[in-house]
Parts: structure tokens; C-alpha cells; sequence
């Protein structure tokens, strides 16, 4: 058998891992561009819309928001408020050192969280058989979902579609396009993906790319703060993020096939700072904090470790035009060669999406020039997808009929191929070369 590639190990981070420094010291690495949501208000929330499309969509780098969390209701998104009302909800956790499910109960793991932050030191963090019980991808408390809607901008959430009353009027614009495509599918075709993540030091995800090429959300809307939460002291929570830019996704997928020996696909290894430090790409570095809102761009790479007793995190994804390009001609193909399941129904997206769009502009509904305009390149977007779409899945239903390709050779006619240098006897049978 052909010798196996060889594959990083998974090394951990340090729990008194100085973020700051290792930035300074690392010519690739960099911070990633963040503000306060003040600025939002300051600038208008169309200059926000315009500079996420920029930066983010079509400029492919990272972005962060910060601040949110003064804006939140800090007796609502506490761990607190969580252990009162779903403390007996049953939920399933990963644990990441055996890589198996774990059942539990959300009081359970609460009170657990400092035993399992405080097992790690800097001298026992590399030991492989300590316990990292992550409690990720469980479903969104429907008041977190409702009070998040209420403070961040719209076209950023989860489902977002607007209605046709919030349309042009004749004295105020507003562009009435659909923040998540997603929300064009019937409801019974939704994907889920506004996901909760509650981590302790030592939990992480893998580096990965987000599914079927769709942007990422992530805010932080809660971590433990160092003071002393039912007798027991607590430890500062924060995430580190390391993430690429979607230019450099084909550099970023060899590097961690060739070098790495893992597939950047199928979302199975955390890389350790080395192989960061080694990478002939930028990296861009985020400590989360809680009200930090992180914007991650499609096919864009990134890790997340989580640091103190507890981090609490709501995430999701939205799918626009120009992600659904990215999926249908590079994502969606990845994904198939790892048999990764297409959780999102893009080829629906973009018929039902184009529907709406449609029946935007039939209607009359944006009656100023730039709201049209916007419509109209989205649009065009679609239906050039749609088209794709119907050219790679029709077919002919009269098929022609079937040519006479061997013609017969008469006596003495010289068979092609045969006078030409290293012509065999085999390459003459049948007039074939």
C-alpha cells in the first residue's frame, strides 16, 4: 500500500496564550479591522450595508463590529437567565477529545463549566486525555432570537427578508433587498442554522469554511467575566480567531493538503500557531470579547479557541447573489468530493429568490433610481445563476439518430495511422489508432 501523507498533530493553545504579543511578533499576522457599532448610527446604516458588501462580500476580509454588548440586556443573555429557564433541557455536546456525543441536561453543563476550565494549566494544557466538552450547534432561545433582531442591523440577521410595505416611499429610500436569500424558500425549506456555542478553555472548532459558501455571523453575547458565580471564581472568557481572506482560499486549501496533511474540506483539525506562523498567506487575528460581532467572508478559513470558564456565542449564516456564485461553481463541488451534506437548498434559492426579485420590480415597489438599480444587479445575478442552472440539467428529448462512425476500407486503401513512427499491427484492426 502507498504510504499515508503525513498529518499535523493537534497541538493546544496555552491558557496564558498573550494574544497581543503573538501578534507583534508575527509579520503575518494582523488584527482585524473593527470599530464600535456607534459608528453605524453615526454613518447611516446604507454606509453599513455598502461597506460590508465591499469589505466583506466582494473584498473577502474579516470584519468586527464591537460594542453590542451595551446595547444588550445583560439580565437576559446571562448565565443566569439561561440556568433558570433551560436548565432541564436536554441537549447533546461534543466531546472533542474522544470525538463522540455526550447527553446532557444545559443545568448539568453550567455548573460544570468551572471543574472543566480549571483541569487546564500551563503545564498539564497538552495532556491529550483531559476532557473538552463543547455544548455547540444547540438551537437559539426564541427571546435571544427576538431581542438580537431588535438591536442589530437588519439586513445582517437571520432570514431576513423585508416586506413589500417597507419598499421605496416617495420621501425616504429604503431598499427593500433581501438580507438572506435563504428567506425566499417556503419555511418547511429552511435550513436551521441560528446556533448557539457555549464553550470553556480548551474547546474549539476546527478550521473550516462556511457551509455552501454562505457569509457568517457571530457575536459574542456573553463570557464570564473573573468574579465568583454560585461560591465558585470564575475566569475571564474570550475566543481567538484566526481567519484568512477568501482570495486565498486555493493557497489555503494546498497548504493544508501539502503541508498540514489534512483537508481543508472536511473540517477535522485545529492548526497550531506554527503552522499560522508558516503559511504563505495572511492571518488575521481576533480575541472576541463579549459584544464583539464578528463578520467572516464566504470561503474564507478560519479556526476558534476558547479561552476562561465560560464564552457564550449565537451564530448563523446568510446567503446572498454573490455567495450563491461561490457555491454553485467552487463550494458545492468541494463538498461533494468529501461526501459533505448540501444543507442548503442553493438551486431552490436561486429560483424562489428570483421570483421575489421579480415581482419586486413588476410591481413597482422601488420607485428610486438607486433602490432599483441594486434590484436590478441582483437581479441579473440570479437569472445568470438560473440559467447555469437549466443549460446543466436539461437534455434533449428527441436524441439524433446514432452516425455510422467505422466506414469500411476498401482493398489496398491504406489504413490511417499505420505509416505513422511506432505504428503497431494492433493499431490497424478496426481502423482505429
Amino acid at each position: 500500500m502507498p504510504n499515508q501523507r503525513p498529518k499535523a498533530a493537534f497541538e493546544p493553545l496555552p491558557p496564558d496564550l498573550d494574544v497581543s504579543a503573538l501578534v507583534r511578533s508575527t509579520p503575518s499576522f494582523e488584527w482585524a479591522p473593527k470599530f464600535h457599532c456607534n459608528a453605524i448610527d453615526a454613518k447611516g446604516v446604507e454606509s453599513f450595508e455598502k461597506l460590508v458588501q465591499l469589505h466583506v462580500v466582494l473584498g473577502g476580509m474579516p470584519l468586527v463590529v464591537g460594542g453590542f454588548n451595551e446595547r444588550l440586556d445583560n439580565s437576559l443573555f446571562s448565565e443566569k437567565w439561561l440556568r433558570g429557564e433551560y436548565a432541564t433541557k436536554s441537549e447533546t455536546a461534543r466531546n472533542l477529545t474522544t470525538k463522540t456525543n455526550l447527553p446532557l441536561t444545559i443545568g448539568h453543563y453550567l455548573k460544570n463549566l468551572p471543574l472543566l476550565t480549571n483541569q487546564w494549566n500551563a503545564y498539564n494544557y497538552k495532556e491529550p486525555n483531559r476532557q473538552r466538552i463543547y455544548l455547540k450547534d444547540i438551537d437559539c432561545p426564541q427571546q435571544w432570537h427576538d431581542h438580537l433582531k431588535s438591536v442589530l442591523p437588519p439586513f445582517l440577521f437571520y432570514l431576513n427578508k423585508p416586506d413589500a410595505s417597507e419598499a421605496c416611499s416617495t420621501q425616504e429610500e429604503v431598499i427593500p433587498r433581501v438580507g438572506d436569500l435563504m428567506s425566499c424558500l417556503p419555511s418547511n425549506m429552511h435550513a436551521e442554522n441560528l446556533m448557539c456555542y457555549i464553550g470553556h478553555e480548551g474547546t474549539y472548532t476546527p478550521a473550516h469554511q462556511e457551509m455552501c459558501a454562505s457569509l457568517g455571523q457571530n457575536i459574542m453575547i456573553e463570557a464570564s467575566d473573573g468574579s465568583t458565580e454560585h461560591g465558585k471564581v470564575t475566569k475571564p472568557g474570550s475566543s481567538i480567531w484566526f481567519m484568512t481572506e477568501s482570495k486565498d482560499r486555493h493557497v489555503v486549501s494546498e497548504y493544508w493538503m501539502s503541508t498540514l496533511g489534512h483537508d481543508i474540506d472536511v473540517e477535522d483539525h485545529f492548526a497550531q500557531i506554527n503552522a499560522w506562523k508558516g503559511a504563505p498567506f495572511k492571518t488575521y487575528v481576533v480575541e472576541q470579547k463579549p459584544g464583539d460581532f464578528i463578520l467572516v467572508p464566504p470561503m474564507a478559513a478560519h479556526q476558534v479557541w476558547n479561552r476562561g470558564t465560560r464564552t457564550m456565542k449565537i451564530a448563523w449564516n446568510r446567503t446572498t447573489a454573490d455567495t450563491l456564485k461561490l457555491a454553485l461553481d467552487e463550494a458545492l463541488p468541494h463538498a461533494r468530493m468529501v461526501c459533505r451534506d448540501e444543507q442548503y437548498k442553493n438551486k431552490a434559492i436561486v429560483f424562489y429568490a428570483l421570483g421575489h426579485y421579480s415581482s419586486l420590480l413588476a410591481e413597482g415597489h422601488a420607485t428610486h433610481t438607486r433602490a432599483t438599480q441594486k434590484l436590478q444587479e441582483d437581479f441579473a445575478k440570479l437569472f445568470y445563476l438560473y440559467t447555469g442552472i437549466l443549460l446543466s440539467e436539461s437534455f434533449q428529448n428527441d436524441t439524433p439518430d446514432e452516425k455510422e462512425t467505422e466506414g469500411e476500407i476498401s482493398d489496398g486503401q491504406e489504413i490511417p495511422g499505420t505509416n505513422m513512427p511506432g505504428a503497431t499491427e494492433e493499431a490497424s484492426v478496426g481502423g482505429h489508432i
